[in-house]
């Protein structure tokens, strides 16, 4: 269905290759995973596929791409677009109506198609994608994660032979993932689409994808069955966030790592047989907030214009100085509005929102969108945290930059990195600033593990420095080990709160939110551990058996 032979792709603005000699063949009806660290030419490599180049672009582009054996260099936009459909990482870069049903109709209307044969299957995908009844609905009221859905609506609507994803699961639910998911293997099952999909979490679509191309400095390393990638090396790949039953038998020297919980317990109880987790005492919780409140929110509400049911209801909770808390819950919930409401760009139509006198208020709070485009105001990165006139940056700025792996793009427009590179950007230059309450929509989304792992260090650290964090998150695992508290939102309201591994450990908190539990449940029951263990203290109670405790 697709051939690529010795392809290469060099930006206008880089010296360097951003692909070099890719050589890929995929068949109808394959599913395929793309993996690699941010900036690695993951998304350049899905507009060759999709034809957007060298169609749509002045760089340089080398060898030919075959798409159902018509070379693309030969075909029309248009004609690429009948058999690749493509769902972009950002959903507003391909919504332009201003209507949920506008959105969808538009391709078949300028196809010239009968109105009763749009209306029938404008239907049938928002019933698939699940947005039935949200026909007449703004597509500025939708929730990043409905507008990822309704993107994905348009491109289902005209039936394509090859469906393309760039990060399809980043602003999504756990839950609404695993349904968009189970959409994408119906599509695949019952039309023989190929599906080509580039995601970060891949820890979490292993089980979906048989098949993973894994790219490094614009070249392929590993393309092949992905439950042997994590076996054919013996360090994780870079950018690769494998499954935690695979990170724990590293960590344990159980090799080959399995990521089935059962073939995990298996193996680590072979290989550490005076391990007993019943004889375990229960792991530490690492609660860390402090007792101070520096945000009370009571009975907050709001309602946007021209809806009658408020996103936010008689909402209150609070957050405690040097405390990290997550804000969880289905796409909707309110969690995007909520943080408005805190950093003042909302006024609440009901309720108050109180800060501590020592806190700056809303001056001195520090807000990451979930679009943080709109955040890059510089030319440059080093402008975006601080750089001064004479190209010389702040100590502090030039920690920063390179603790987010940000060092060597300095003089870069912050526009032209990977959405990834752009998060993190935005990221320095808010902590440049040094607020007193950090409030960040969604900070992990396009982010490769190692990149995750130094955004996990730096907000530690910001915590011991005295500074309070508040997130939304759709990432359970992040959650359970990075948040002090989570604060669960259902329906605008606090359905629960309480500490992170104890509540993410509740099935029924975890239904309410759209949440599923981590592989790290399931193995810690195998063990025979407490269910609220985390990554660090599984291998801590069991590696210390090999030394003569426990």
């Amino acid at each position: 269905m697709i051939r690529l032979e010795h392809v290469g792709f060099t930006y206008p603005s880089r010296k360097e290759a951003t692909l070099s000699n890719i050589n890929i063949g995929i068949g109808q009806g394959e599913r395929v995973l793309i993996a690699g660290r941010t900036g690695c030419g993951k998304s350049t490599l899905l507009k060759i596929i999709n034809g957007l180049i060298p169609g749509a672009s002045q760089g340089q582009f080398t060898g030919n791409v075959w798409l159902d054996g018509v070379n693309t260099r030969e075909a029309r936009p248009d004609e690429i677009g009948l058999v690749v459909g493509t769902l972009y990482q950002s959903p507003d870069d391909q919504i332009f109506a201003t209507t949920v049903w506008d959105e969808v109709a538009f391709a078949l209307e300028n196809r010239g198609i009968a109105a009763e044969l749009v209306r029938e299957r404008v239907a049938t995908v928002l019933a698939q994608v699940g947005l039935s009844g949200y026909e007449k609905r703004s597509v500025h009221a939708l929730s990043g994660g409905q507008r990822q859905r309704l993107a994905l609506a348009a491109v289902l609507a005209t039936k394509p032979s090859v469906l393309v994803l760039d990060e399809p699961i980043s602003q999504l639910n756990p839950a609404g993932a695993a349904s968009l998911l189970q959409l994408l293997l119906n599509l695949n099952e019952t039309e023989q689409m190929t599906l080509i999909v580039v995601e970060h979490r891949v820890h979490e679509l292993y089980r979906f994808f048989p098949r993973l191309i894994y790219l490094e400095g614009g070249a392929v390393v590993y393309d092949g069955a992905i439950e042997q990638a994590w076996q054919t090396f013996e360090r994780p790949l870079a950018g690769l966030r494998e499954p935690e039953t695979v990170r724990i038998c590293r960590k344990l020297r159980v090799l080959p790592p399995e990521a089935d919980c059962n073939r995990a317990a298996g193996r680590i109880v072979r290989s550490y047989p005076r391990f007993d987790g019943r004889a375990q005492a229960k792991a530490a919780n690492f609660f860390a907030g402090g007792a101070k409140p520096v945000v009370v929110a009571e009975c907050l509400s709001y309602a946007y214009e021209g809806q009658a049911r408020p996103v936010l209801r008689e909402l209150s909770f609070c957050v405690n100085e040097r405390e990290i808390v997550a804000v969880m819950g289905q796409n909707g919930a309110g969690k995007s509005t909520l943080l408005s409401l805190l950093a003042g760009l909302v006024r609440p139509q009901g309720g108050s929102i109180r800060y501590a006198p020592d806190s700056g208020g809303q001056g001195g709070v520090g807000l990451l969108r979930q679009d943080t485009d709109l955040m890059l105001l510089h030319p440059t990165v080093g402008e975006e945290v601080g750089l001064r006139s004479d190209d010389v940056l702040p100590e502090a700025s030039q920690r920063l930059l390179a603790w987010l792996d940000l060092a060597k793009l300095r003089h870069d427009f912050p526009l032209a990195l990977s959405r990834g590179q752009r998060l993190r950007v935005a990221l320095a230059a808010l902590l440049a600033n040094r607020p007193r309450v950090l409030l960040l929509d969604e900070p992990t989304t396009g982010q490769d593990y190692e990149s995750l792992e130094d955004i996990r260090r730096i907000l530690r650290a910001y915590r011991y420095k005295g500074g309070t964090v508040l997130f939304c998150t759709h990432d359970v695992e992040l959650a359970a080990e990075l948040a002090d508290r989570v604060v669960l939102l259902k329906d605008g309201q606090v359905a629960a709160q309480g500490a992170a591994r104890e509540l993410l450990t509740e099935e029924k908190w975890l239904q309410a939110g759209g949440l599923i539990p981590t592989p790290l449940a399931a193995l810690c029951r195998l063990l025979h551990l407490p269910p609220r263990t985390g990554q660090r203290e599984v291998c801590r109670l069991v590696s210390k058996t090999a030394l003569g405790g426990g």
